[in-house]
């Protein structure tokens, strides 16, 4: 059980900064405000500010393409709220 609740740990852990990584990608001054990562169960929610989308394309692409990814491991559900 204890290396069950490792890879569980770490699998968060990946998540976390696989979307800072993509974050971090847009090169602009972090605002910690402007993104909000909520996690229940298996399901993660990631809730950015109203017209973020419209101005981070880029970035919104690449978060597309990280809900895919998550969704075809099976393990987590990553869901944008833009």
């Amino acid at each position: 059980r204890g290396a069950e609740a490792g890879d569980e740990t770490l699998r968060w852990q990946v998540m976390a900064l696989r979307l800072a990584v993509i974050k971090a990608h847009a090169r602009e001054p972090i605002d910690v405000k402007a993104m909000r990562l909520q996690r229940e169960g298996t399901q993660v929610q990631l809730t950015m500010p109203k017209g973020w989308a419209a101005t981070h394309p880029q970035t919104l692409f690449l978060l597309q393409e990280e809900v895919q990814h998550w969704s075809r491991s099976g393990w987590a559900t990553l869901e944008l709220r833009a």
